[in-house]
């Protein structure tokens, strides 16, 4: 079959498949479906479903547009609590922060400084350590005074750390634990401001509480409203005075 039949043929299963959903549409025979004589019957078949169609469209639409107000309320509501948890969280406990500097096993965070040694991690706030170095016979030394007070020597072959690196490392950890001890008092006097945003944060429903408000009402408005039910009993009708011209209840 050449190029010109199978569009044919397309065009022909298209026309049947239109005529099908026609007389489904319909239903009662040919001259029901397409006679001139019953075209004002078709016409007032399709108008009720239009009107009823047209209305329920019209009612799903307005819920819809109310449910997407109240969820993007709820969202919104999430999301200020979720700020507010954040926000005390990290005033809480900053983490470690961003990597300010590494000296062999050690890393210097803007909040801590982390040692890794023996297949272990451990991690100090800055506030709470010690540091000093000094340099023997080849070797560097990164003497730790740790938050409960021991004390702890991480040793630097010369191959691997230089003085100079030493020396840097060592200023650079100084300022870090000067600046902490500076900002943690600052972070904590935050948190009864940050505790009580919280609070309000999760006690604020009033958004949610209004978006549902106008939900429910829209709801009971359109349960009492007389135009749909109306609109069905007047299809229903149309569709009974269909069967009973042709023998055939439509959809």
């Amino acid at each position: 079959m050449g190029a010109w039949g199978w569009t044919a043929l397309a065009v022909l299963v298209a026309a049947l498949a239109g005529v099908g959903w026609w007389m489904d549409r319909y239903p009662g025979g040919w001259r029901f479906a397409f006679h001139r004589q019953y075209a004002a019957d078709r016409s007032r078949l399709e108008a009720r479903r239009g009107t009823l169609r047209r209305l329920e469209r019209e009612a799903a639409r307005t819920l819809a547009a109310l449910r997407a107000d109240l969820a993007a309320e709820r969202a919104a509501h999430r999301a200020r609590i979720t700020r507010a948890e954040l926000r005390l969280d990290h005033l809480r406990d900053p983490g470690r922060g961003p990597l300010l500097a590494t000296l062999g096993p050690v890393g210097l965070h803007q909040h801590r400084l982390v040692l890794s040694t023996g297949g272990g991690t451990a991690e100090y706030p800055l506030e709470e350590i010690a540091v000093r170095s000094e340099h023997t016979e080849g070797t560097g030394h990164l003497h730790l005074v740790l938050p409960d007070g021991r004390q702890q020597v991480v040793d630097l072959p010369d191959e691997e750390t230089d003085r100079a690196a030493l020396a840097e490392f060592a200023t650079r950890t100084h300022d870090a634990i000067a600046e902490a001890k500076r900002a943690k008092p600052r972070r904590l006097a935050e948190i009864p401001e940050a505790e009580a945003e919280l609070a309000e944060a999760v006690a604020d429903t009033a958004g949610p509480e209004r978006a549902e408000e106008r939900l429910e009402q829209a709801e009971a408005d359109q349960a009492a409203d007389p135009k749909i039910p109306g609109a069905r009993r007047a299809l229903d009708a149309e569709r009974d005075r269909w069967h009973k011209l042709t023998g055939s209840r439509p959809r």
